[in-house]
């Protein structure tokens, strides 16, 4: 099950950031079989140029491999440098990881290295290459945010923060740039069947419904991408639950599900 992106409406290089698994991973594949080529940027070089490979090889695409930390502030320079010389016409923009545990127990070196990749990072992405896209009348933006983010969720309170601050900005941008001809989608992910599912300690036979496939996820914001939607969350049961969860039922059912799963003692009061 593939989306077939047109290379026309979109120019034939896409950028996507936290290529080297997961969600990332899959738009790259998405995008490789609808001929794009790709400048995937991720901290671990090696597993990108594996896929960039794999991808030249399966759908014959150039590529480019960035091995960068988007902590880091000389990383967006690096990305520019790369890219100048390319027509990018689709921006992914996914870089970031979920870090579960007590906001008051962590450093807050690592909350603020938090921040500058989930937020920092997103915006300079989306002002530089939104700036680029503008002037040409074409193109797409995809921010990546969390299902939940916005309402708030224990035990990952710094990391729900900056995403609903990627929510915030898409949606406002989503506004502002269809104006210039550039579309701007934000995707909030519902559990979905990647390594951050594992690393965040969900136990998905406790949760109340299974994580989707990751090729269903990125299927169907390449849909909503196209037919220039503000936001989509994947999965039809997701987005109903979504719609009619209260918010305060939601941060209980999330912080629970983070609690257990990372061996945090946490009563839910009534």
């Amino acid at each position: 099950m593939k989306s077939k992106m047109d290379k026309r409406a979109f120019g034939p290089w896409a950028l996507v950031t936290g290529a080297s698994s997961g969600i990332g991973k899959e738009f790259a594949i998405q995008l490789a079989a609808s001929g794009i080529h790709l400048v995937l940027v991720a901290r671990r070089l090696s597993l990108l140029e594996t896929l960039g490979q794999q991808l030249q090889k399966q759908y014959g695409i150039q590529y480019r491999a960035i091995g960068a930390d988007l902590a880091d502030e000389s990383a967006l320079a690096r990305i520019l440098q790369v890219t100048e010389p390319l027509d990018i016409g689709l921006v992914v923009s996914n870089a970031g990881a979920g870090a579960p545990g007590e906001f008051i127990d962590k450093k807050q070196e690592d909350l603020l290295k938090m921040v500058n990749t989930s937020v920092i990072a997103h915006l300079k992405i989306a002002h530089h290459f939104g700036r680029l896209l503008a002037e040409k009348k074409r193109g797409g933006i995809i921010l990546v945010s969390a299902m939940g983010a916005d309402r708030g969720l224990p035990f990952m309170a710094n990391d729900a923060g900056t995403r609903a601050y990627i929510r915030s900005l898409g949606l406002g941008l989503h506004e502002e740039l269809k104006r210039h001809g550039v579309r701007v989608t934000v995707l909030i992910p519902s559990p979905t069947d990647t390594p951050i599912v594992e690393q965040l300690g969900f136990q998905p036979e406790k949760m109340p419904m299974k994580p989707i496939s990751v090729e269903q996820c990125v299927v169907e914001t390449l849909i909503a991408h196209k037919k220039n939607r503000p936001s989509i969350i994947p999965g039809r049961l997701y987005r109903l639950m979504d719609a009619l969860t209260p918010d305060a039922l939601a941060r209980k059912m999330f912080g629970k599900l983070l609690a257990e799963g990372n061996g945090i003692r946490w009563r839910i009061e009534q």
